[in-house]
């Protein structure tokens, strides 16, 4: 027999269920709608604001897209048995589905932890360099230009990829990763970032090109420092297609694309309006060209 604490505590649960269901499905209607909503919002953009490189060297833009157009790049054109590839991993940019790729195909994979970035890689970069028979190797993390240019310093080869993302989207994304209930630092992250636009404003201008890169560049200079030491760009908004490209200039007759990660579909998301849109992509305007130029080789808005 049902006791009536029994009875009570199950219809309260039910009905529990029944809202998160129907939050659920809310969000799931309001993201797809306001997924297709911001896709419009990027081409209107693109189509009002045209792609302008006039401060770089023209030679400069042709090498970059020799170095990096998939159309462009001939198959195999750095494959190397005993390679060792940085990849800077970009925040928000599916990193962890680019991770779990690398180590499902590199004959060695060496992470870097994001809470000792220093220290590990150092020891990730002295054990690869100390034994390069051990195949190919790739070490990740979320490091910079200033870590993979103290390897440069020591006159040891290098060779680097990253992916990068539409600046306005990166930032969505990882305010919304870290203001989601299911995140552990979620009520400090919102004691310190109130709102979107309080997070945005402590995000240093152009942070892809910097990682990228370092320093505060000239869009010149950093297209200066990926054709001269990077061998990959990808682009979050064409991931397989870059991952393809990869497995091609890299020498993967087949490469593994592990998908994971995805912000769940009924999870909250951040709506930015027209004038935000644009005050971040002026602020991000370099982040915003090397990404425009990218899409370009792989034909996606």
């Amino acid at each position: 027999m049902i006791q009536p604490l029994d009875f009570a505590r199950r219809a309260r649960d039910a009905v529990r269920r029944r809202h998160a269901r129907l939050r659920y499905d809310y969000y799931v209607k309001r993201n797809a709608f306001l997924q297709n909503r911001e896709g419009l919002a990027v081409e209107r953009y693109e189509g009002r604001v045209p792609l302008v490189l006039d401060d770089v060297d023209p030679d400069l833009v042709a090498a970059f897209s020799n170095k990096f157009d998939p159309q462009r790049v001939e198959k195999n054109a750095f494959k190397a048995d005993d390679d060792i590839m940085f990849f800077v991993h970009i925040p928000k940019t599916a990193g962890t589905s680019l991770g779990r790729t690398l180590k499902d195909n590199y004959d060695v994979f060496r992470p870097v932890k994001w809470d000792n970035i220093n220290p590990t890689f150092q020891a990730a970069v002295e054990i690869a360099y100390a034994d390069r028979t051990v195949g190919r190797q790739a070490i990740i993390g979320h490091y910079s230009w200033h870590q993979i240019n103290s390897v440069r310093a020591r006159d040891l080869p290098v060779q680097a990829g990253a992916f990068v993302r539409d600046p306005v989207a990166r930032l969505t994304s990882n305010y919304d990763y870290n203001s989601s209930p299911a995140h552990p630092a979620r009520d400090r992250f919102m004691k310190r970032f109130p709102s979107f636009e309080a997070y945005c404003d402590s995000v240093r201008p152009n942070f892809q090109c910097w990682l990228l890169a370092g320093g505060n560049r000239s869009l010149e200079t950093v297209l200066k420092t990926l054709v001269d030491h990077y061998t990959f760009l990808g682009v979050t908004e064409a991931f397989d297609a870059s991952l393809e490209h990869l497995g091609a200039s890299h020498g993967f007759d087949k490469l593994a694309v592990f998908d994971s990660n995805r912000a769940p579909s009924g999870a909250p998301r951040t709506h930015v309006s027209p004038s935000v849109r644009t005050m971040l992509y002026d602020r991000h305007a370099d982040d915003l060209r090397l990404v425009r130029m990218l899409k370009g080789f792989y034909g996606v808005s």
